[in-house]
């Protein structure tokens, strides 16, 4: 699951229906169907992102409760820590604003805003390919020693989730500093 997802923008455009891609055709809506399209491609990929992050919680998850049956509680509570900033992020990444400003709106985001926003998006596919990888790793590590590997594991997914949301901050942080600035 750690291919990279194709653009998303360009999914949605080629899959437009025949109502929209007159819409593209009648002044005044043109630029709101791009802006609408645009939205919907961000959201495709944050979804995207999303789900993979709720797998590698799910193998952490699976990993928790594996430790838990062998009483190695020392490394639960570490394992555990990485669970929940994992689903934390998982659940940031669906409900991530979307810089919708609907018809006749008291701000306007743009379609370079909203590039922006699909750019921040993308920058995170690095990091969840590390979580994945990591969190692969898990699966195939024997049941009994390699606590130093896990805790080391452990400790690099924790600072690509902190990554993660340093760019989730950004992303937020720069639409809002777009949306007071455009009017």
């Amino acid at each position: 699951m750690s291919e990279t997802p194709p653009d998303m923008r360009n999914v949605v455009d080629s899959n437009r229906s025949l109502l929209k891609k007159i819409e593209l055709a009648i002044p005044g809506f043109r630029g709101y169907r791009k802006k609408e399209d645009l939205r919907i491609a961000d959201n495709l990929l944050r979804l995207y992102l999303a789900d993979r992050l709720a797998h590698a919680a799910e193998v952490v998850g699976e990993a928790k409760r594996a430790l838990s049956k062998r009483l190695e509680l020392d490394l639960v509570k570490s394992v555990g820590d990485v669970e929940e900033s994992i689903n934390v992020l998982d659940k940031r990444l669906r409900h991530a604003e979307q810089g919708y400003s609907g018809l006749t709106p008291d701000y306007r985001v743009g379609e370079a805003e909203l590039n922006m926003l699909y750019s921040y998006d993308n920058q995170m596919l690095l990091q969840i390919h590390e979580i994945e990888k990591a969190t692969r790793s898990l699966q195939s590590r024997p049941s009994e020693g390699a606590d130093e590997e896990l805790a080391r594991d452990m400790d690099n997914i924790l600072g690509w989730t902190k990554q993660l949301s340093s760019v989730l901050d950004n992303r937020r942080n720069a639409l809002i500093a777009t949306v007071g600035v455009r009017k």
